[in-house]
């Protein structure tokens, strides 16, 4: 026997061969075992693809022996908590794009409207700088300087954008950027302003800046020549200065006239000269320039009662307005006070503390900021109120209407519960809220 065996018989060189090609292959099994697990592991944790590439067919030992055959890992649905991450994760990135453009839109119209209203007080402050001069003392100062006179008169002269053309801009904007601001209010609101809106926001203000800033110049260049005629020597004139522009004005225009006529005259004469020279004495010369002379002076007198009576005519044209417009006002103030007006107008009239405003296209009565007072004007126009459609009648019934005030309409705000005696009353309270509306305001019965 030898050693190790369990017979007799010594192994042989085949055998043994065999068996350490069993050893290799028993191995060889539990490393793929190995591999298959750890794969599986690391496919729920999301790195299965690394492990699967390194688990492909790899070329067989050179022991003789076939390829040792690899199972293929089934696919597998990530888990549902993963599916679910993944749709929150996507759902905030949406909010966050949103809120941001959003965001810029909103900011870019409020630099507008800020734009916008920087532009009116630029009006408002030129304007009320140079109608205060007309009729002051500052005004005669400059009055009495010839080349202050001059300045004032062309820059007051010069051609600007319209209040209106700005304050129908302004009205615009803020229509624009009502929705954006409350879409920005909405946490969860996905929805992205139109890219048309940006373009005219950017379009309005590059429009705007330099109708701005050419307000804002004049109204410098008007204050600097109100400081120089506060250091000038000249006497102030007695007249004011709206009446020395006027005077001017018409002084500038008869000057030229006559400076044409006398042009056209001269040219008459001289060839008139020229033919009475060859055909006549010296005698005939002096009595044409007579004759020439009288009817100057008679184209003189002409224009001068021409003038005085142009003048006439606009003092009492002017006189005649104002009286007009007297009468007028005393008309409306009496219709404003009638107890009938009062009676209809009563909801719109007494104090309060809700204003409407627009919220979603909708007409709402809300707390007023300045708490307790009177019902504005410009509100009623804002949301409609005072359009003659009958859009603009439920508007105006939604704010009479309302049970919070204190007294109200007790019939529905909604056109399709009118009678037409209800539609009759709303004409009839709207038409005189549009007519009565400015002195209503100016007797403090309405806001602003």
């Amino acid at each position: 026997m030898f050693p190790g065996t369990g017979s007799g018989h010594k192994p042989s060189a085949k055998s043994g061969k065999l068996q350490a090609y069993a050893s290799i292959l028993g191995s060889l099994a539990t490393i793929v075992t190995s591999i298959l697990v750890l794969g599986s592991i690391l496919y729920i944790f999301g790195v299965f693809t690394p492990i699967q590439n390194a688990m492909a067919p790899k070329p067989a030992l050179d022991f003789n022996l076939a390829p040792i055959p690899v199972a293929p890992v089934g696919e597998q649905k990530p888990p549902q908590e993963v599916v679910a991450a993944n749709a929150a994760a996507t759902e905030k990135q949406a909010i966050a794009f949103a809120r941001s453009k959003q965001k810029l839109a909103v900011d870019l119209g409020d630099d507008v409207l800020q734009m916008l209203d920087q532009c009116l007080a630029e009006i408002q402050g030129f304007e009320k700088l140079t109608n205060g001069l007309l009729l002051s003392d500052d005004g005669k100062r400059i009055a009495g300087d010839p080349s202050l006179l001059k300045r004032f008169r062309l820059i007051y002269s010069k051609e600007r954008p319209a209040r209106t053309r700005i304050e129908r801009y302004r009205e615009a904007v803020a229509g624009m950027i009502s929705p954006v601001k409350a879409s920005f209010a909405n946490a969860k609101d996905t929805s992205l302003p139109r890219a048309e809106i940006t373009a005219e926001l950017d379009r309005i203000q590059a429009e705007i800046l330099p109708v701005k800033n050419a307000w804002q110049r004049d109204r410098d260049l008007m204050e600097a020549v109100v400081m120089e005629s506060k250091r000038s020597s000249s006497p102030a004139s007695a007249k004011p200065l709206q009446e020395t522009i006027r005077l001017t004005n018409e002084a500038e225009d008869l000057a030229f006239t006559q400076a044409m006529e006398k042009e056209a005259n001269k040219a008459k004469s001289e060839m008139e000269a020229k033919l009475i020279q060859a055909k006549a004495d010296g005698i005939r010369a002096i009595e044409q320039a007579n004759i020439d002379k009288h009817l100057a002076e008679k184209r003189a007198e002409a224009e001068r009662i021409r003038t005085e009576a142009f003048l006439k005519e606009a003092k009492e044209k002017k006189e005649a307005e104002s009286a007009k417009a007297k009468v007028e006002r005393e008309r409306l103030l009496a219709k404003a006070l009638d107890p009938k007006t009062r009676q209809m107008l009563a909801p719109l009239l007494a104090e309060t503390t809700f204003q409407p405003f627009l919220r979603d296209g909708e007409v709402t009565n809300d707390f007023a900021s300045r708490g307790t007072g009177r019902l504005s004007f410009t509100s009623l126009k804002s949301v409609g109120a005072l359009d003659n459609t009958r859009e603009g009648l439920a508007a105006l019934a939604s704010v009479g209407c309302y049970v919070n005030r204190h007294p109200h309409w007790k019939f529905s705000k909604r056109p399709a519960d009118w009678t037409k005696d209800t539609q009759a009353f709303l004409t009839e309270v709207q038409a005189l809220v549009r007519e009565l509306g400015p002195i209503l305001v100016e007797e403090k019965m309405l806001a602003p």
